[in-house]
């Protein structure tokens, strides 16, 4: 079956969550810098995980024109760099609040805010998995 690797893309930072090898489980991966290297260090990721499926946060609300137009780039960046040779298939999930609820609930978990800037790109991926793996298949 594979598992599935969420990424929630920033101009800054890249946010990822992964399923267990059943695909039912979450869980928060890593965040990466959002530079050169990292068409190689996902690829990697992949590979490692043994990743079948990418879900990229898309952002769906009309007030993130920019937002939305810097993914469609990054996906086919992703498509170009790897994801097309080793047969991922690439789907999308709605992120809209996630970043707002991944810092919403680190800050009631206690977490400092140097912790939140550093880790709640990994969580927004999180809640994008989570909101995928959930969501009513068509």
């Amino acid at each position: 079956m594979g598992r599935i690797l969420a990424i929630d893309v920033g101009e800054k930072r890249i946010g990822l969550a992964v399923t267990d090898d059943l695909q039912i489980i979450a869980s928060p991966l890593d965040v990466f810098p959002n530079n050169s290297e990292l068409f190689t260090r996902l690829e990697n990721i992949c590979i490692e995980y043994g990743v079948s499926k990418l879900v990229i946060g898309m952002p769906l609300s009309k007030k993130h024109k920019e937002a939305f137009v810097m993914t469609e780039k990054f996906t086919e960046g992703i498509k170009q760099a790897f994801a097309d040779g080793m047969g991922l298939e690439i789907d999308f999930q709605d992120e809209r609040y996630s970043s707002i609820y991944a810092e919403t609930w680190m800050k009631t978990e206690g977490y400092s805010r140097k912790r939140i800037r550093e880790s709640s790109d990994k969580y927004a991926a999180l809640k994008i998995l989570e909101d995928y793996i959930t969501r009513p298949k068509e």
